[in-house]
């Protein structure tokens, strides 16, 4: 059996309650939802479950809050083999908290409470970074001065970080100088260079402004039912999206880092690595809620071997 990956992912961790309904209420309007569920989320949470799942060797650094959605939170990380140890509990604040609203088209409109995951502290970083890692794993559902210090340690120490620009918002590239991935979705890619992304052509224009802002790498820009693209500087590469019957998208852009990640760790290719994450992001969407939707390795490797 190959070795397993060593994967570190600092992030968040929440629970999330999905509303599902027809459709978004108007301003002012009351409807019906058809259910709800209580499960647990965070982008950071998500990814280690998706980097286990696919067979990485899963540490994760985070904060819950001193209440039952954090005992539910961590016990649920401990079942999927993560390694918990550098997770802690804060008395100050409560577990984050997802409120999602699933319309019947498999969209999403999402409000998060980020509770304890902003209180973080870089000494839990630092003590998590003793270790020897394959890659680490960041995205922006925590301070921005955890991920901006986390990246300038790992690389220190010669350890590949790939940076998930999710959920949306301006961030300071020039401190991510030299990062191996920055992989934003068509939306963060807008905000971050200010060109609308949305076609293959403004995806390419927006790859140079985040090559020019930050020095990757590899861009990897994720677009939905148009798949995803990948530049290293030089070259472009496009990969098809999957077509798939849409319930959820929640947890897809978590699940597409995580399989980026460990395919780029056990090949070296970002091609490769493209192609892998898209297919893990089309199983995820096929399933109700974030963490139960995201695939085995296995379910991966059949979904592939059906496609071809």
């Amino acid at each position: 059996m190959a070795k397993k990956p060593k994967i570190l992912v600092v992030g968040s961790a929440n629970m999330d309650l999905i509303l599902r309904t027809e459709r978004i209420p108007s301003e002012g309007e009351t409807i019906l939802g058809k259910d709800y569920q209580l499960v647990p989320g965070g982008k950071g949470a998500n990814q280690a479950v998706a980097a286990s799942r696919l067979g990485g060797q899963v540490t994760f650094v985070g904060r819950v809050g001193a209440d039952s959605n954090g005992e539910t939170v961590v016990a649920q990380l401990e079942k999927e083999g993560i390694c918990t140890d550098y997770v802690y509990t804060d008395q100050s604040a409560q577990t984050g908290l997802a409120a999602i609203m699933l319309e019947d088209s498999g969209e999403n409109r999402i409000i998060v409470y980020s509770g304890a995951n902003m209180n973080i502290d870089m000494k839990d970083v630092e003590r998590a970074l003793d270790g020897d890692y394959d890659a680490v794993i960041l995205q922006l559902e925590i301070p921005d001065s955890i991920v901006i210090d986390t990246f300038k340690l790992a690389k220190a120490k010669d350890i590949p970080v790939v940076l998930d620009t999710a959920p949306a918002r301006p961030l300071p590239l020039g401190e991510f100088k030299g990062i191996d991935i920055i992989s934003p979705n068509a939306t963060e890619a807008t905000i971050l260079t200010g060109i609308k992304v949305n076609s293959y052509q403004s995806a390419r224009q927006a790859a140079k402004v985040l090559q020019a802002m930050c020095d990757p790498k590899h861009v990897v820009i994720k677009m939905g039912s148009e798949g995803a693209m990948a530049f290293d500087c030089c070259t472009f590469m496009h990969a098809s999206s999957h077509k798939v019957a849409v319930v959820d998208t929640t947890a897809a852009g978590d699940a597409f880092t995580a399989a980026l990640t460990l395919e780029y760790v056990r090949s070296g290719d970002i091609g490769r690595a493209v192609e892998f994450a898209n297919a893990v992001g089309a199983l995820t969407v096929t399933k109700l809620g974030a963490q139960p939707s995201i695939p085995t390795r296995e379910e991966v490797e059949r979904f592939i071997e059906e496609k071809n």
